[in-house]
C-alpha cells in the first residue's frame, strides 16, 4: 500500500504557533514512520483509508509528544483510571507497566480507542482483539526505540501550563479552543464540529459567527474522550490551576440592555430577575456590538461565562430585532418553565422511589400497566401529562426508571435484561444478547440509573463478545462496566452523578 508522506504543515496545523523547528519536524518524521508500520500492520484492512490512516499517525506521534514533553494527558488519565477504577488503565495486566514510559498497554487502549471513535458500525470493538495486541507490539517497540532520543516540545507545555492564564479571558478562551480543536485527547471533535455545523438551526448566520457559536458549546459540553470530561475539565487537573475550575457558564437567556458603565456595559436577564455587568472585553473591538444599542430598549439572547469573578458573553450575542413583545414575553416563560421543570425532578425521584419501595425500575407489561402505576403508586391524576415512547412494534414489558436529573422515565427497551426480583419478563437468553446496551448507551436509561443497575448487579447475564467465551466475555464487562458507562455515556460520577 502507497501512502503520501506526512509534511510539516499538516503537524504545524495542530499548533498553537505558526512556525515549525527541530522539534516539530522531528514528530513529523516520527508520524511518518507510524505510518508506514499501520499501513503494513494486521489492521492493514482497517487503516487502507488515507485519511483514517493520516489522522491515526498524527494521534500516536502527539502522544508521543506528550509522555516525552510532560505535558500532562496522558499523566492524566493513568491518575484518573487509577482512581475511578483501581488500575492505571481499565482491561490489561498492569502489573508491568511503567507510568510515563512507553508501554504496549497504553498503545493497545489508544488503538482501541481510536477505533472505537471511528467505528462505521457503531458497536462495541473487543479491546483484546488479537489484531489490536498485536499491531500495538509492533508499535511500542517503534516508540520504545526513540524513547530515549525524543526531544521535549517545550513551547507547547509553555503554551498549556501558562500560569498567567486567569488574567485574560481570551487567552484561556485560546487555550481552551486549542485543546479542543487540537490535543489528540479530543480525537474526532473537529468532525463532531462540522457535523453540528451542518445540523444547525442557525443555518442563515453567517459561517465564521455559526462556527465560534459550535466551537464554544463543544468547549463546555462536549465530553466523547477517553475520561469523559469536558474541555475545562481536563486543563483544571492537567494544570492544577484553580481558573479552570472555577468557570461557569449560565443557561441560554434574554436580556434587555442596561448601557455601558465605563469597562462594563448591564444586562438584565429576564428569565431570572436578575443584573449582570459584563466585561467590555468579551469582544474583539471592545464594543462593535453594542455600539447602537439603546438602554432600556434592546433585546438580546446570548450565554453568560463566569471567569475570575468577573462574567463575559460566552458564545454569541444576538439583537432580537424585529421579535414582537409577545413573542419575548413567551419565550421567557417557556425558559421559566423549563427551569422549574428542571428543579422538580428531584422531587418526582423521590416519589418514583418511595413508589418502587427504592429499586431503581420497575418493569411493567403495557401501557395500561404503566398509566397504572403512575396514577395508583405515585399518586399522578389522570390530568397529569407523562409521555409515553412512541414505538413501531408491540414491546415485551414497559421499564420505569427514576433519575433525580431527568425525572422518571419510561422505556420499552430490554426490561428482559434487568434481574429484579419479581421481574416476570427476565430472560436469560434475550439478556445475554441485548443486556450490553445497558453498557454502550443504547439511549434506554440515563447515566446514573445505568450505573445502579451495574453497581447492584441488575445486569447479571450481559456480556462483550470475546473469543474465550460468552462467560470470559460477561465477567470482561462487569470488571470493566464502571469504564465502559463513563465512556459510552460521555460522563463521570464526579461531575454528573455524585452531584445528584
Amino acid at each position: 500500500m502507497r501512502v503520501k508522506k506526512i509534511f510539516p504543515v499538516e503537524w504545524l496545523d495542530m499548533k498553537p504557533y505558526n512556525n515549525s523547528d527541530s522539534v516539530d519536524l522531528y514528530y513529523v518524521g516520527l508520524a511518518n514512520k507510524i505510518m508506514d508500520l499501520l499501513a503494513k500492520s494486521d489492521l492493514d484492512e482497517y487503516f487502507k483509508d488515507d485519511v483514517i490512516l493520516r489522522k491515526a499517525s498524527l494521534y500516536f506521534a502527539s502522544w508521543f509528544e506528550d509522555i516525552c514533553s510532560n505535558l500532562g494527558m496522558w499523566a492524566l488519565v493513568n491518575k484518573e483510571c487509577n482512581a475511578r477504577y483501581g488500575s492505571v488503565l481499565p482491561f490489561y495486566d498492569v502489573s508491568e507497566y511503567y507510568e510515563g514510559e512507553v508501554n504496549p498497554q497504553d498503545i493497545s487502549l489508544l488503538l482501541w480507542h481510536f477505533m472505537q471513535v471511528y467505528n462505521e458500525k457503531n458497536t462495541l470493538l473487543n479491546p483484546e482483539n488479537p489484531w489490536i495486541l498485536k499491531t500495538a507490539l509492533d508499535l511500542t517497540r517503534l516508540l520504545d526505540a526513540e524513547y530515549e532520543s525524543a526531544p521535549e516540545n517545550e513551547r507547547l507545555y509553555d503554551f498549556i501550563h501558562n500560569g498567567r492564564i486567569g488574567e485574560n479571558w481570551w487567552e484561556c478562551r485560546k487555550l481552551l479552543e486549542w485543546f479542543h480543536m487540537f490535543s489528540y485527547v479530543f480525537l474526532g471533535a473537529p468532525e463532531a464540529i462540522n457535523e453540528s455545523m451542518a445540523d444547525s438551526e442557525f443555518e442563515d448566520m453567517p459561517l465564521p459567527k455559526r462556527m465560534y457559536m459550535t466551537v464554544t458549546e463543544h468547549i463546555f459540553n462536549y465530553k466523547h474522550n477517553l475520561l469523559s470530561l469536558s474541555t475545562w475539565q481536563w486543563l483544571a487537573k492537567i494544570t492544577g490551576n484553580a481558573v479552570f475550575d472555577e468557570i461557569e457558564r449560565a443557561k441560554p437567556s434574554m436580556f434587555l440592555y442596561k448601557g455601558r458603565k465605563t469597562t462594563r456595559f448591564g444586562l438584565y436577564d429576564l428569565v431570572e430577575d436578575r443584573e449582570y455587568g459584563v466585561e467590555m472585553d468579551s469582544f474583539a473591538d471592545g464594543s462593535m456590538p453594542i455600539r447602537n444599542y439603546e438602554e432600556d430598549k434592546t433585546l438580546v439572547y446570548t450565554t453568560l461565562v463566569r471567569f475570575e469573578g468577573r462574567y463575559y458573553i460566552s458564545g454569541l450575542m444576538t439583537e432580537l430585532r424585529g421579535v414582537g413583545k409577545g413573542k419575548i414575553d413567551d419565550a421567557v416563560e417557556e425558559m421559566r418553565y423549563q427551569r422549574e421543570l428542571e428543579s422538580q425532578q428531584k422531587e418526582n425521584y423521590s416519589a418514583f422511589l418511595a413508589a418502587s419501595g427504592g429499586d431503581p425500575a420497575v418493569i411493567v407489561k403495557d401501557r395500561d400497566a404503566v398509566r397504572k402505576f403512575f396514577v395508583e403508586k405515585m399518586r399522578f391524576t389522570e390530568e397529569d401529562e407523562f409521555d409515553m415512547p412512541a414505538v413501531v412494534s408491540l414491546p415485551k414489558c414497559y421499564s420505569i426508571y427514576g433519575d433525580p436529573l431527568n425525572g422518571v422515565c419510561i422505556s420499552p427497551n430490554n426490561g428482559q435484561c434487568i434481574a429484579l426480583k419479581g421481574n416476570k419478563f427476565y430472560n436469560k437468553e434475550y439478556a445475554k444478547r441485548e443486556g450490553i446496551g445497558f453498557y454502550v448507551n443504547n439511549g434506554s436509561v440515563p447515566y446514573r440509573v445505568a450505573c445502579i443497575l451495574h453497581g447492584q448487579g441488575l445486569i447479571p447475564d450481559a456480556a462483550i463478545n470475546s473469543l474465550k467465551g460468552y462467560e470470559y466475555g460477561r465477567d470482561f464487562l462487569h470488571k470493566n462496566g464502571d469504564f465502559f458507562l463513563d465512556y459510552f455515556y460521555h460522563s463521570t460520577r464526579e461531575y454528573d452523578l455524585l452531584p445528584y
